[in-house]
């Protein structure tokens, strides 16, 4: 039998180990940077990203929670969340740019295009106007 000391030391290497949790659901998220599909790393992605936007613009700590899309009417007016919304849709884009093309597209590549156009150890090895 485990005595009370055993226990308390169980239960404190639990929430020492504990599995970290994103902020915000996979569905919230394509609500919120309108793509099709997300993973959790989309979502850790974007609690950091919240985090970063209220710290820097100096928001109300409550809005990095996971009402933040039903929050920014709360807090600004609509040209704000316009801003918002559009800063975050791009910087996601920037951060997984396959997803755009997810929502976009299911079968055809034309989005492989624009992405080699970007790279430019790809446009080096490749003969000159290949992407035209």
């Amino acid at each position: 039998m485990k005595s009370k000391k055993e226990i308390e030391a169980e239960k404190e290497q639990a929430l020492l180990f504990k599995k970290d949790k994103p902020i915000i659901s996979k569905g919230e998220l394509k609500r919120i940077v309108a793509v099709k599909r997300v993973d959790a790393t989309g979502c850790y992605w974007f609690d950091r990203w919240m985090e970063q936007l209220v710290r820097e613009n100096s928001y109300p700590p409550q809005l990095k929670s996971e009402d933040f899309y039903s929050l920014l009417s709360r807090y600004f007016d609509s040209k704000n969340i316009l801003g918002i919304l559009e800063k975050a849709r791009n910087d996601y884009r920037r951060a997984f740019p396959l997803s755009e093309a997810e929502a976009t597209s299911d079968d055809d590549l034309s989005w492989l295009v624009g992405i080699l156009k970007m790279d430019q150890t790809v446009l080096a090895d490749l003969p000159p106007n290949y992407l035209l």
